[in-house]
């Protein structure tokens, strides 16, 4: 899939470059600049679009953030970090109660 994606924008590439030497010389004459003017913004257009065709996927970029990082595995050891420190806590908690009730004062 990649090389077809691949394929289409190197196609459109060439094809906004030519779009673009077309509206270059159409813009040079200036009988023909209001052809040359929206020519050329659809060779942007097309550039545009053939740059976003070789860019990955908005979905692989994530399925690969998550595979790399591991993203499972560490909210799974976030959660259990996360019931330890409040057990922890709540027993801290009542043994600082116990000593402050021991305390003079």
């Amino acid at each position: 899939m990649r090389v077809l994606r691949g394929i289409g924008a190197v196609l459109l590439m060439v094809v906004g470059l030519l779009l673009s030497v077309v509206a270059i010389v159409l813009c040079v004459t200036i009988i023909l600049l209001p052809l040359g003017i929206p020519l050329a913004f659809l060779a942007v257009k097309l550039w545009r679009y053939a740059f976003t065709l070789m860019l990955p996927r908005q979905a692989d970029v994530r399925r690969g953030l998550r595979k790399g990082f591991h993203v499972r595995e560490m909210q799974d050891a976030a959660s259990t970090a996360r019931k330890e420190a409040s057990r922890h806590g709540t027993r801290l908690r009542k043994k600082t109660r116990k000593v402050r009730k021991k305390l003079p004062g």
